[in-house]
């Protein structure tokens, strides 16, 4: 009876390594979801960034509309900026499509770590 309780009361070595591979591998699961996790927080930070520095523009310009008038509406007095209101690495650009009765808007933000974020809006003489 003793050495039967005895051979009942550890685990075996097999046991334990079973179970070292099975934390090391839920470990590295883990780990993978959390850097994925991470890296797709801070891209959409950035995002937000440049869609805010689009916005922003695009704003402007239609204040410009408003208080400058039509005409003022051109892709010339829009210059391209280089670390747009001092966000480093966002660039943005606007270009103005002049149709026959409309002008065609567009801002571009770029960043190299994303995707260009565009916005676009039509604006007419009235």
């Amino acid at each position: 009876m003793r050495s039967q309780k005895r051979a009942e009361a550890g685990f075996t070595l097999i046991e334990l390594i079973l179970v070292m591979v099975f934390l090391g591998v839920a470990l590295v699961a883990t780990m993978n979801v959390m850097s994925t996790s991470i890296e797709d927080s801070v891209k959409m930070e950035l995002f937000t960034t440049a869609l805010n520095l689009a916005n922003k523009k695009l704003e402007q310009i239609v204040a410009d509309k408003k208080n400058k008038g039509y005409g003022y509406i051109q892709t010339a007095n829009y210059p391209s900026e280089v670390d747009a209101e001092g966000n480093k690495g966002f660039n943005r650009y606007v270009t103005v499509i002049d149709h026959s009765t409309y002008k065609e808007v567009r801002v571009r933000v770029t960043h190299a770590k994303l995707q260009d974020c565009v916005l676009m809006t039509y604006l007419t003489n009235y």
